[in-house]
């Protein structure tokens, strides 16, 4: 597997923070890592960001959003409770989504459950009696992770979703909490940029297990993103030499991966070529970031090493060795 999850019986406020400054968050009733999400058949690298709040101010603008919504609807700040109003409202604020989510709530967060191990506050926004908006978000002793927010789409030109992020930043300021997490972000995929409006913002850094200043061009030097750089150049090359292969992802369906050491396939995507030969077992290439090496090995019911490479013409030539009758012509 490529994500890392734990399922603790119980997590304290120190526990929490130690996991949320380690690039983890919450998943239902459990807690996870991962660094790669699949999605519409593409792989997408995740960048974890939290908001440094010691010297934070809010902007003229998000001051604005925030008095249009104060001065027209009752806010409320609470220890949240998951009823019947809110699942009504999730169901409309859902038919918003292509990709699928989960069915309630309940069990996004709760995982079916009636029994929470965090600490979870809710902010609620009522147009007179009528629920419109609600975000949740858990509590640690120096920080807080804000997990989900819905709204009435009926309300979107009042940002709520915005602002009840900046009502939970707000609710730090005040416990004189040290960092807000909103979870990830995911370049090249824009469903997640709304996150990047609540400031500057820092990223976790796993190959230097630190937190840094959030710049695009940092971004770029991931291993996530290097990866996928070095796996789709190769594809494209060996795609021009008439190999028949396709790219695979593990596993091959919607869910988060991590990168991992000591297993043979040391990324979530890898290209399988297949061989003329029916009888014949495929290959398959892999790409370890760390090494900065591709892996070609003959699949079987072990897989089979057969040669490592830091260069991509390397792997290249080993392939056109293996595949006699594809063209000749170099590129």
């Amino acid at each position: 597997m490529f994500s890392t999850h734990h399922h603790p019986h119980k997590i304290s406020k120190k526990e929490l923070d130690r996991y949320l400054s380690q690039g983890w968050f919450r998943m239902g009733q459990s807690i996870f890592t991962c660094y790669f999400l699949h999605v519409r058949g593409d792989i997408y690298s995740t960048v974890w960001i939290r908001l440094e709040l010691t010297q934070h101010q809010f902007s003229k603008s998000q001051r604005k959003v925030i008095r249009k919504v104060e001065n027209n609807f009752n806010i409320k700040i609470s220890k949240a409770v998951f009823d019947i109003e809110k699942e009504l409202l999730y169901k409309k604020y859902k038919k918003r989504f292509e990709e699928p989510v989960a069915a309630s709530i309940k069990a996004s967060l709760m995982d079916g459950l009636d029994f929470n191990i965090y600490d979870t506050y809710e902010v609620t926004i009522y147009d007179g009696d009528q629920l419109i908006g609600v975000s949740f978000f858990d509590i640690g002793e120096n920080s807080i992770a804000s997990i989900m927010g819905i709204y009435d789409p009926d309300y979107s030109r009042y940002s709520l979703g915005y602002y009840t992020m900046l009502r939970e930043i707000n609710f730090c300021l005040e416990h004189n909490m040290e960092y807000y997490y909103p979870g990830y972000i995911v370049p090249g995929y824009q469903r997640f940029n709304y996150k990047l409006r609540i400031g500057n913002v820092e990223y976790f850094s796993p190959e230097e297990n630190r937190w840094r200043t959030f710049k695009e061009e940092n971004i770029k030097k991931l291993q996530t993103e290097q990866l996928k750089k070095r796996m789709e150049s190769l594809f494209l090359r060996l795609d021009t030499l008439g190999i028949p292969m396709e790219m695979m992802f593990f596993p091959n369906k919607p869910v988060l991966f991590s990168l991992i050491e000591d297993v043979h396939i040391s990324s979530p995507i890898c290209i399988l070529c297949h061989r003329e030969d029916a009888d014949d077992y495929s290959l398959i290439i892999d790409y370890h970031s760390p090494s900065e090496t591709f892996h070609l090995y003959r699949a079987g019911i072990v897989l089979k090493p057969l040669f490592n490479s830091k260069n991509e013409e390397d792997i290249i030539l080993k392939i056109k060795r293996l595949y006699p009758h594809v063209s000749k012509r170099m590129f």
